[in-house]
């Protein structure tokens, strides 16, 4: 779950969308901006931690 300044939240990999928690709006458009950037290896690391395996190293939004 990203965390912002003690806040946590959780996203969906398809919409970018904010589920669950409260961020300020321009870290959500960062985030979201951000995840469709890294969709592809987002699944991939879904799938990945579905069958308890390592996850992949994606490079953050500040990168």
């Amino acid at each position: 779950m990203p965390t912002n300044q003690g806040l946590e939240g959780l996203f969906e990999i398809q919409s970018g969308k904010l589920i669950e928690g409260k961020f300020p709006p321009k870290a959500c458009k960062i985030i979201k901006e951000w995840s469709f950037e890294h969709q592809k290896e987002l699944l991939e690391d879904w799938d990945l931690a579905q069958k308890g395996k390592q996850l992949l190293r994606i490079p953050g939004a500040d990168q």
